[in-house]
C-alpha cells in the first residue's frame, strides 16, 4: 500500500444516507458470481470511491512508462456523498468530440447507472 503523502491514488469511502449502498453491492457481487462474471472471494465487500488515479496522466503514451505522479492526499476527502452510483466497463477509453476526432480526454463506459436519493431529497 502506498503511502498517503506520496500515493499515485485518490479514493474514499461512499457516504449513503439511505443505508441501501452496501446491501445493493453485496446483491450485485452474488449476481455477478452466480453468472460467472467474477470469482468468488472470502474476503468482506470494501466500498470505495476512486477519485483520482494518476495512471493516465499524461495521456495513454505515458501509461506504464517511466515514473508516475504522486501527489500528497492526506486530509483531501473524508468522505463522498453518493448522488448516482454506475457500472462501468474495466479500462478508460479515449473520448470523441463533437467533429468525430479523438482527444487526449479518457472516460470509463458507463454501462449502467442509478439516482441515489439521500437523507436531504
Amino acid at each position: 500500500m502506498q503511502s498517503p503523502a506520496k500515493t499515485t491514488l485518490l479514493y474514499t469511502r461512499p457516504v449513503d444516507k439511505t443505508n441501501r449502498l452496501y446491501p445493493f453491492c453485496k446483491q450485485l457481487r452474488e449476481i455477478f458470481v452466480s453468472s460467472g462474471l467474477i470469482t468468488p472471494e472470502d474476503r468482506p465487500l470494501l466500498l470505495h470511491v476512486t477519485v483520482l488515479n494518476t495512471i493516465y496522466a499524461g495521456g495513454r503514451g505515458g501509461k506504464g512508462k517511466g515514473k508516475r505522479w504522486t501527489f500528497d492526499a492526506r486530509d483531501l476527502i473524508p468522505g463522498v456523498e453518493l448522488e448516482k452510483i454506475a457500472i462501468c466497463k474495466m479500462g478508460a477509453t479515449r473520448v470523441v468530440d463533437e467533429q468525430g476526432q479523438l482527444t487526449e480526454e479518457e472516460e470509463y463506459e458507463v454501462v449502467a447507472e442509478r439516482t441515489i436519493l439521500g437523507g436531504d431529497g
